[in-house]
């Protein structure tokens, strides 16, 4: 009876332990509506480096990309990868969906001033 009993309680401990992890796995997606995926997500989705996975692929109806993205190691809360998603999309897409060339040194003007036209 005893042995029943340890049997029973390391099968509830395996599937909460199951479930904890299949939730802290789950990606978090949005949809950009962008032309092209840029070659670094802009803001906060950008600084927060390799304490996240992300991934895209085209959208079903190719008019722009779903974003994927999941904490590494518990490193980052779910909430702030949500919101750090949403800002990346709003960047984008508040630029017309158009993803601007990476700059580089010499694109940027002396003094730091931008060129109005």
């Amino acid at each position: 009876m005893r042995a029943v009993a340890v049997l029973l309680a390391g099968v509830v401990v395996a599937l909460a332990w199951r479930g904890h992890r299949a939730r802290g796995e789950r990606w978090l997606v949005v949809i950009v509506e962008c032309d092209r995926v840029p070659a670094t997500w802009p803001g906060p989705l950008g600084a927060l480096g390799d304490r996240v996975e992300i991934r895209n692929r085209p959208t079903a109806r190719g008019d722009g990309i779903e974003l994927l993205a999941r904490p590494v190691d518990g490193r980052v809360s779910r909430a702030e990868l949500r919101a750090a998603l949403q800002r990346a999309k709003e960047l984008v897409e508040g630029a017309g969906g158009r993803v601007p060339p990476p700059r580089s040194d010499v694109d940027r003007p002396v003094g730091g001033r931008e060129e109005r036209r």
